[in-house]
């Protein structure tokens, strides 16, 4: 298995953001997805080009009404933010209905954030 950092290197990942491009990461139980993910943000920032934050939303897996698991994914987003970013860079819980809340708080976090090259 190789070190996160080498990984990264290999799989030239930096041309995703520079390109705009969205990926899935997908590979078994116990791989190192969570390890390398975490790996990846904390270069990014670390590099102050842009703001990444690892986000788990598995506090919602299970939950198939909308209206609950939104929340859930939305009180994630902003648990992780403040733990990876500082409690500076984490976004307000947005006020409004249940289905247009992951909108608004990613449409507010990266208004927080900018300005980003894109």
């Amino acid at each position: 298995m190789l070190p996160p950092e080498e990984r990264l290197v290999r799989a030239q990942l930096d041309r995703y953001i520079g390109d705009q491009l969205y990926w899935v990461l997908h590979a078994p139980r116990q791989t190192g997805k969570t390890t390398f993910l975490q790996s990846w943000m904390r270069k990014i920032n670390a590099e102050g080009a842009a703001v990444a934050c690892y986000v788990s939303v598995e506090a919602s897996q299970g939950v198939s009404e909308s209206e609950r698991a939104i929340p859930a994914i939305c009180d994630a987003i902003r648990s992780y933010a403040e733990t990876f970013l500082g409690p500076a860079l984490k976004p307000p819980l947005p006020q409004t209905e249940p289905l247009m809340m992951l909108d608004r708080i990613l449409t507010d976090w990266a208004a927080m954030v900018a300005p980003r090259p894109w």
